[in-house]
Formats: structure tokens, sequence, C-alpha cells
């Protein structure tokens, strides 16, 4: 049986990994939480910088990692490709209900309800499905985070709600801090959905992005999209943190080194991605 692992996307820009510290942390904790073991951000770290360093990489790229129990603790890696700025994602409101979940929290190869969600949005003409409690408060989109924009007040779920500690979702949470727009946490319902001036989705490959249109749930409108000026202002801030937080890890030095492995077994490297 295999055993549940972790994950993290990350964007790459001219060869600077995008908040890549912020990342190395959640993959951390998420580790922790499945119990994989012999996870340590620095000798990870290294293990980038070198693959970085022996692959030709696009200007904006997707450097993947996952960590997995089997056959032994280690970590692989994918590099491909990534569009510099992203379309716009219509949502779709998803049938399947969730219930709160701390498992929610970190980003795991359990995935089935998140591609059912998605999957369901493609079949009806969108981009991203949208996860919503049953009593109707909203939780997350299958690859994204979601912000609530209304007279205002930007508001994106709480982690109580059972959403994803997304990367992009804690730079925003920040922003005010930085000059930026405030954001908080709470508790937006279907009914915010239908009152909302702007409706925001955040993803860490893909940024900031406005929804022009959303569906679903007795749903159908037309919203400002990327042109709003709340989608604005937050992806304004999301390219300035993302460039400041940017690290272009050293490598380890000739020869490279094991990046992960369980205590009495095997150190396992990763594995050459395919070309991009």
């Amino acid at each position: 049986m295999r055993k549940l692992g972790v994950f993290e996307s990350m964007r790459v820009v001219d060869g600077r990994v995008w908040f890549l510290h912020r990342h190395l942390g959640r993959f951390a904790r998420g580790a922790e939480a499945v119990e994989l073991e012999g996870f340590e951000p620095g000798p990870v770290e290294g293990a980038i910088g070198s693959l970085l360093a022996r692959v030709d990489l696009p200007s904006c790229a997707c450097l993947r990692l996952e960590g997995t129990g089997l056959p032994v603790t280690t970590l692989r890696w994918d590099v491909r490709e990534i569009a510099v700025r992203s379309a716009p994602l219509d949502l779709f409101v998803s049938s399947h209900r969730v219930e709160p979940d701390p498992w929610r929290a970190h980003k795991t190869t359990a995935r089935e309800l998140m591609d059912a969600a998605r999957d369901e949005a493609r079949a009806a003409g969108f981009d991203e499905g949208l996860l919503v409690r049953p009593d109707g408060r909203l939780v997350e989109g299958a690859i994204t985070n979601v912000f609530v924009v209304r007279d205002g007040e930007i508001v994106t779920p709480s982690l109580g709600q059972g959403c994803l500690s997304g990367i992009v979702r804690e730079v925003l949470l920040e922003a005010d801090r930085r000059g930026g727009p405030r954001v908080v946490e709470g508790e937006p319902t279907l009914s915010d959905l239908e009152r909302a001036d702007e409706v925001i989705l955040t993803n860490a490959l893909r940024g900031v992005l406005g929804v022009p249109r959303l569906g679903g749930a007795g749903l159908e409108r037309s919203l400002p999209g990327d042109g709003g000026e709340f989608a604005q202002r937050l992806r304004a801030h999301w390219v300035e943190r993302g460039e400041a937080e940017a690290v272009a890890p050293a490598g380890p030095g000739p020869g490279g080194s094991a990046i992960l492995g369980a205590p009495g077994q095997d150190r396992a490297g990763g594995e050459d991605p395919p070309r991009p």
C-alpha cells in the first residue's frame, strides 16, 4: 500500500524559486503530519540548487517536489514550463460538500475530492471547482484558495473551515503590513458570493486571479475578473513579494548529495526531470 505523501509546486522565474523557504516550511509540517521521516530543509534546498544548475529551464517554470514513503523515504522532482501570466479562471460551485478536516491544511497527495470538484466544473464549462461545507460556508477551490471582496473588505476562509494553508494566501494575509490591501480570515458563504464585488483565486504557480464568471449552486454571475481593483492590487503585492523572497539555491557541490532518507535505510536521491 502506498504511503500518503506531501508535495509542493513552486514557481521558478529566471532560475530563482519564489517563496522557497515558505514552501519548504510547509513541506516540513506536512511531512511531520504524515510521518514522513528524515526530511531536512537544508539538504533539500541544496539539492534543488544542484538540480536547477544542471537542467535547461524556461524563464518561468514549475518545480514540483513530492515526498513519499515507499519503497524508502524519497523525494522526487519534476520541472515544466508555465505561463508567465495565467488566464483568469471561471469558478463553479461544486455539488461535493466537505466537512472541516485538519488534514486539509497540509498539501498531501490525497486529492480525490479536489479532482472530482474540478472535473465537475470542467464538465459544466468552467475552469475551477469551489468546495463548500454543507452549511454553505466556503472552503477552497480544487487548486486554489478563494477570496471574496464586498464593500472594500477582502475575506478568505479561515483554516478552521478546512482549507489548505496556501503560500499566496499567507503572503496576502500579510499585505497590509507592507502597505497593501487588508485581507482578513473569516467564514464567507454562498450568500456572500451572490453579493460579492469581486471573487479572487490564488495559486502558487498562477498567482492572483480575478474570477470573471461564477456558476453552480443556482449562481450565474459575471464579475470583473482580472480587471477588478482588488485583484490588480493583490496581484501587484504578490509579484513584489515573490521577487523579494525569490531564492537561487546554491547546490551542494560536485557530485550532488543524498537529499532524503529514513533512519536505518539507504538514502535516496532525486530523479532528474524530463526536459520541459
